[in-house]
């Protein structure tokens, strides 16, 4: 308690100034329960009291967890869609790092509550949380917030992540999005129109079909996801014509199984020998 009376006696602080130093560098000498102790749970600290304080929990964190971090977090889920938006992005932003320490109950109260935020940065949280921790078990709060707001962000995880079962049940929903005026505008949303085409090919035959002719190296693409050969001549020509796409013609070849086309590729390039 000693140590908590010199951090409490500090004013509000309103910049990175010197109380901003002071204040940052006394944290580090109080322990992990008085870290959380320190917090005002009303959150009428100022919000760099707030960043602070939050920082050095995140950071006490890798020496464990305790029972009273889980309490914490449990109240932190309870209040943050009360507070205003600075202070509410910067408990938003600690309870996304700190995400992998929550249990399974918590990470989904958390996404839910980013997935039906009213801020733009936090429902991009969601998509990241999901995009590199994705469990099956998020897949109806994504497509209730998918049938809610289709939002665009949510593509790239609907696409790679979402199950087929899961997939089928919006798949009328996503495909205005990646008509040929908005994929020739978006390289990227392009790639994910070819991964769709790939993961629901039966669906897709026909317009990956015609791939073939308008689209080559879309449809190799989704020929080397599917993990399914072309054609000899068809590989060679293509690579002969679309020289900017040889950076990565040569690794889909290999990934589709294709040792006579790379080995007719090597014998035909004068310069490599």
């Amino acid at each position: 308690m000693k140590k908590v009376n010199p951090i409490k006696k500090i004013g509000e602080i309103t910049s990175m100034d010197d109380k901003y130093y002071l204040f940052k560098s006394l944290l580090y000498f109080l322990s992990q329960r008085e870290t959380i102790g320190i917090l005002d749970l009303d959150f009428k600290q100022d919000v760099f009291k707030i960043k602070l304080i939050l920082e050095k929990i995140q950071s006490d964190l890798k020496l464990g967890i305790l029972k009273e971090h889980r309490v914490f977090f449990g109240t932190l889920l309870k209040v943050i869609s009360k507070l205003d938006y600075h202070k509410n992005q910067k408990v938003a932003e600690f309870l996304f790092e700190i995400s992998l320490f929550m249990e399974p109950k918590q990470q989904k109260e958390l996404i839910n509550y980013f997935l039906n935020s009213k801020y733009v940065n936090n429902y991009k949280r969601a998509f990241d949380f999901l995009l590199g921790k994705w469990d099956d078990s998020f897949s109806e709060l994504l497509i209730q917030s998918w049938e809610k707001f289709e939002n665009e962000d949510a593509l790239e995880v609907i696409v790679k992540k979402l199950p087929e079962e899961y997939l089928d049940k919006i798949l009328e929903s996503l495909c205005p999005y990646f008509s040929e005026e908005e994929i020739n505008n978006d390289f990227e949303l392009k790639i994910l129109r070819n991964l769709l085409y790939a993961r629901k090919s039966k669906t897709f035959s026909s317009e990956i079909k015609k791939l073939k002719k308008d689209d080559p190296i879309s449809y190799l693409y989704i020929k080397k996801e599917l993990k399914e050969k072309v054609e000899k001549d068809f590989a060679i020509q293509v690579y002969n014509k679309y020289l900017r796409s040889r950076r990565y013609l040569p690794k889909w070849y290999a990934e589709m199984g294709m040792w006579d086309v790379l080995s007719d590729i090597v014998k035909n390039e004068e310069h490599i020998s």
